[in-house]
Formats: structure tokens, sequence, C-alpha cells
């Protein structure tokens, strides 16, 4: 089991959390995948095209302004987590066809699916509660955003 202090360590080590414009979700998971240590990968360029592929076949938007951008591939060597913090929302494609403005991309070697899982689910439920996801659209400081994700990691 991991407890909160290990998890927030894929935010910490990969220093991702940022605040940007963009008008397309490709353009916003390329400059959030770009932010990642490149020696998280085996070949970046391969895990870049497999994301842009895995998000034509179903979109990650998962309403509420949310989208969780994925890709568990071989090319990963290491879990790292990258947030993008839109002020003007991007359509995204979600389920209730609103503007994403918070954006989680979680990259991860395929065999570490379980510990993803288990990320996604503490980080949807800490998205969940209206007043975190306001917390993250408002602030204009990394570190309380931060803070307001990783918060309730404990697994």
């Amino acid at each position: 089991m991991k407890d909160n202090k290990e998890f927030a360590t894929y935010f910490v080590e990969s220093q991702n959390i940022y605040f940007l414009e963009g008008r397309e979700k490709n353009e916003i998971m390329e400059k959030l995948l770009s932010k990642i240590p490149k020696e998280n990968f085996k070949n970046f360029e391969e895990v870049k095209k497999e994301l842009l592929k895995r998000e034509e076949l179903m979109s990650t938007g998962i309403g509420l302004g949310i989208a969780f951008p994925h890709i568990g591939s071989v090319n990963v060597d290491k879990m790292s987590v990258s947030v993008g913090i839109l002020k003007n929302g991007v359509e995204w494609g979600s389920i209730d066809e609103k503007p994403v403005k918070i954006v989680i991309l979680i990259v991860y070697p395929s065999k570490k699916r379980t510990e993803y899982l288990t990320l996604i689910s503490k980080l949807s439920s800490v998205l969940k509660e209206d007043m975190n996801r306001n917390r993250i659209e408002v602030s204009q400081d990394s570190e309380e955003i931060f803070e307001t994700l990783t918060k309730n990691l404990i697994i």
C-alpha cells in the first residue's frame, strides 16, 4: 500500500502543475506530456502517439470540467502526473458536454495498472467535491492546487 506522501511524489518529481492556454485537447495533452521529464520514458514519441490514439477511441472528459487523459505503455518507465489548469475551458467531448478546465494527464508503465487505477480513483474522489474543484479552478497558486489534490491520497 502507498501512502499519500508517496503518491504525491508523482506530482512533485515531475514538478507538473501548470496554468495553460490552448484551444484543442490534443494541444493541451501534448503540452502536459512534454512537461514530464524525458527520462521517465523509453520512447517519448511512441507514448505521445499512444496517448493521442487512446483519446481518439473515447474521450477522457469525465464531466464537471475534468479530463483524465492517460496511457499505460511499455514505453513508460515511471508513472508520472502532469496537471493543467485552463483559465478558459476546452471542448473535450465530455459526457456532460461542459468545457474542461482541469486536466490531469497520467502516464504509467503497463505493469502498474493497479497502481494507476488506485491513483485515479483517489483523485476522482477529491475532484468530485465541489469545494475542491472550485478551489483548484480559481487558484493562481500551484502549491495550493497540489495540496488540494494530494491531501486525501491516502491509499
